[in-house]
C-alpha cells in the first residue's frame, strides 16, 4: 500500500511541477509585456508560481531569520545543498530577487532553459575552469549592481543531510567586492528528492538564516587566499550551527 501511495503521489507532484513550469512560461510571457523591469517581473511571477506548486503539492515549508537578510543592499547567500527542490524553495521564498550559480547542463531542458536565462540566472561550465573564472567576473558585475546572488558552495547536492567540503568560489567574490555573506541552511528536500532517486515523498522544509558575515576589508597581514579560507570556515560554522 505504502508503495502505491508513493506511486501515486510521485506522479501527481511531477504532474504539478509540468503544469507550473508550463503555466508560468505562458502567463508570464504576456505580463511581462506590461512591465517597465522584465526580469523583476519574471522574479516575481516565478516566486508566486512555485509557491502555488509547493501548496498544490502538500509541501510545507517555513522560514525563520528574515530578519537577517540585508534590506538596503546587495548580499551572497550561502546554503547547503540536499536536492533539486532547494532552488524551487529559495525562489519561493527569498523577501527579493536572488539570482543562482546554475551548472550549464541546466540549459539542456527545454523549459528550465527558458526560464534561466529570462530571469538573469548565471550558469557555470564546470568542466571548463576558463570559463568558469570568466562568469564569477559576471557574478560580481551582478553584485556590483545591486543584485543578491546564492551560491552552493558544495558544488553538488549532498545525498544526506550532511555537508560536504565547500569550493571557495562564493567566498573569493565576498572578499573582492566586499559584499555580506548570508548564511543559510535548508533541510527536509533531500527527503523530499533525495539525489540518487526521482521518487518524490511528502513532508515539509524548513530554511533557517543566519546572522550575516561581514566581510572585512584586507589587511596587510593576511593573503587574499588566507583571508578567503578564515571566511569559508567561519560561514560553514554558522551553517553548521542553523542545523539543530
Amino acid at each position: 500500500m505504502k508503495n502505491i501511495f508513493l506511486f501515486l503521489y510521485t506522479c501527481y507532484v511531477w504532474m504539478i511541477i509540468i503544469l507550473t513550469v508550463t503555466s508560468h512560461f505562458v502567463i508570464s510571457s504576456f505580463y511581462v509585456l506590461f512591465k517597465k523591469n522584465k526580469e523583476s517581473a519574471y522574479h516575481r511571477s516565478a516566486s508566486a508560481f512555485i509557491r502555488g506548486g509547493l501548496f498544490c503539492s502538500g509541501i510545507r515549508y517555513n522560514i525563520t531569520g528574515i530578519e537577517n537578510v540585508p534590506e538596503n543592499d546587495s548580499f551572497i547567500i550561502v546554503s547547503n545543498h540536499q536536492s533539486h527542490f532547494d532552488i524551487g524553495i529559495y525562489m519561493a521564498l527569498a523577501p527579493k530577487p536572488v539570482y543562482f550559480i546554475a551548472k550549464k547542463e541546466l540549459l539542456k531542458i527545454p523549459l528550465l532553459n527558458w526560464n534561466l536565462r529570462k530571469q538573469g540566472h548565471i550558469t557555470i561550465d564546470r568542466k571548463n575552469a576558463m570559463y568558469a573564472v570568466k562568469q564569477l567576473e559576471t557574478v560580481k558585475e551582478y553584485i556590483m549592481q545591486g543584485k543578491s546572488v546564492i551560491f552552493f558552495p558544495e558544488g553538488t547536492r549532498s545525498s544526506k543531510a550532511s555537508m560536504s567540503k565547500f569550493k571557495k568560489g562564493a567566498f573569493k567574490v565576498a572578499v573582492q567586492t566586499g559584499k555580506t555573506i548570508v548564511p543559510c541552511y535548508i533541510s527536509g528536500t533531500h527527503k523530499l528528492l533525495n539525489k540518487n532517486s526521482w521518487w518524490i515523498n511528502p513532508g515539509k522544509v524548513v530554511v533557517r538564516i543566519g546572522k550575516p558575515v561581514i566581510v572585512k576589508k584586507l589587511s596587510d597581514k593576511k593573503t587574499e587566499k588566507e583571508h578567503i579560507e578564515e571566511l569559508m570556515e567561519e560561514t560553514r560554522q554558522k551553517i553548521l550551527n542553523l542545523n539543530p
